[in-house]
């Protein structure tokens, strides 16, 4: 657990071998059972074929405007179209498709759209509807640009988080989202699910190494915990789930699935993001301080990165809770334009359903800062020597004697080391 990866920040501390020691305890008490109980869990809940819903699939097609005219009938409420059709029905020709300005479509002559194709309508014009613009060229530059600057930024490591985002995604395409549409209880898929993600896309980041095992324990533990508080949040509160018209939409399709625990799913996947950040920063603060401290007791590492910890939390659940608030603005308008009183508004389901999101995850992340910096408190502290506690609370190190230097660093841990 002590040799570091490529792209990782390897230091004296991980080749410690008495850091190494105690990262192999903790990693076998509790990060392989977790491992192992994820990976069950995922086996047992795995998603087989037949996901994709017949009655509601559209045949789609994309192609681009080349001219735009009002609709004979109704000229402000729609336009017709002319498409190049480029994939899809039609490919190669030109069609005439139907905007529909009462669905908030907006396109221009030489734009980019995708369209659904309904051959059955008797009308031609309305064989093709445009539902949006083709926004996947400026996507991609976006994207690409983003990987430019975090691989320019961050070189290998750089190049690790985004393989880590791939990781991401491919568990959550593959995994959890299915799992849930076939009936699975989401609460097991998206904690399961979480924390295999988090540990691939964790070690692929920063390394295999004990600082990083430390981290993934830290966040697969708050993980849990924060489940476990959305779980009880939810019930608590009497939401059902049903408070978006998309959750709405899919109970009408997806009759196996637990609406209420669809919201925690969210909740705990939410979650995960910050987790990591939070844990890696602390794992990463307790690091430094022993690198710069050998000596340094446990007891002096934990509180010194408590106090980092501390103002951590304060900018992170500020931007959770901020982050909830803006996906949320457009409804509180609309409540606030009706003139709702406040006490109404927090106890809709809509609004109900992003508070309890925002504070149980602000408590699992609260939560992961004085388990993870305990953690590497234990892990590193005092590796250079001995340390008690005399009467009075105050901690002595006890220097290592000629020729003990190496014993320190690779005979076991004495009891005096608390």
């Amino acid at each position: 657990m002590t040799h570091g990866h490529g792209h990782g920040t390897f230091t004296a501390v991980d080749s410690d071998d008495r850091v190494a020691r105690r990262v192999r305890l903790v990693v076998a008490a509790v990060l392989l059972p977790l491992l192992t109980a994820a990976t069950i869990v995922m086996i047992s809940l795995w998603p087989g074929d037949g996901l994709v819903l017949d009655s509601i699939q559209q045949v789609r097609a994309s192609g681009t405007v080349v001219e735009l005219v009002q609709c004979p009938m109704a000229p402000t409420d729609c336009d017709i179209a002319t498409v190049a059709v480029d994939e899809g029905p039609g490919a190669g020709t030109s069609v005439p498709a139907l905007v529909s300005k009462a669905s908030g479509v907006r396109v221009s002559v030489g734009d980019p759209v995708m369209m659904v194709h309904r051959p059955e309508r008797a009308v031609v014009y309305e064989r093709y509807d445009v539902v949006d613009r083709d926004r996947t060229l400026p996507l991609l530059m976006l994207g690409g640009l983003f990987a430019a600057a975090v691989v320019a930024l961050s070189r290998w490591r750089g190049l690790a988080a985004l393989g880590a985002l791939a990781v991401c995604l491919a568990g959550l395409t593959e995994f959890v989202l299915p799992a849930i549409m076939q009936g699975a209880p989401p609460l097991l898929v998206a904690v399961s699910g979480g924390t295999m993600i988090m540990v691939v896309a964790l070690f692929l980041t920063h390394g295999i190494n004990a600082r990083t095992a430390v981290s993934v324990v830290g966040t697969v533990t708050s993980l849990a915990l924060t489940g476990v508080i959305g779980w009880a949040s939810l019930g608590l509160a009497g939401v059902t789930g049903l408070g978006s018209d998309n959750v709405g939409f899919l109970s009408g399709y997806l009759h196996g699935v637990d609406l209420q625990g669809l919201l925690l799913a969210g909740l705990v996947i939410g979650a995960l993001g910050v987790l990591d950040d939070v844990t890696v920063t602390q794992a990463a603060v307790v690091w430094e301080l022993s690198a710069a401290d050998p000596t340094a007791s446990r007891r002096k590492l934990f509180a010194a990165g408590l106090r980092v910890g501390r103002a951590h939390v304060a900018s992170t659940v500020n931007t959770l809770v901020l982050a909830y608030a803006g996906a949320a603005l457009p409804l509180l308008m609309l409540f606030a334009a009706r003139g709702v009183p406040a006490d109404h508004v927090l106890s809709s389901a809509p609004v109900a359903e992003e508070v309890i999101r925002a504070l149980a995850g602000s408590l699992g992340i609260i939560a992961a800062v004085p388990l993870t910096t305990a953690l590497a408190a234990m892990a590193v502290g005092s590796r250079s020597g001995e340390d008690r506690d005399r009467g009075d609370g105050e901690t002595v190190v006890d220097e290592p004697a000629a020729g003990e230097s190496a014993d320190l660093l690779t005979g076991d841990d004495r009891a005096g080391n608390h």
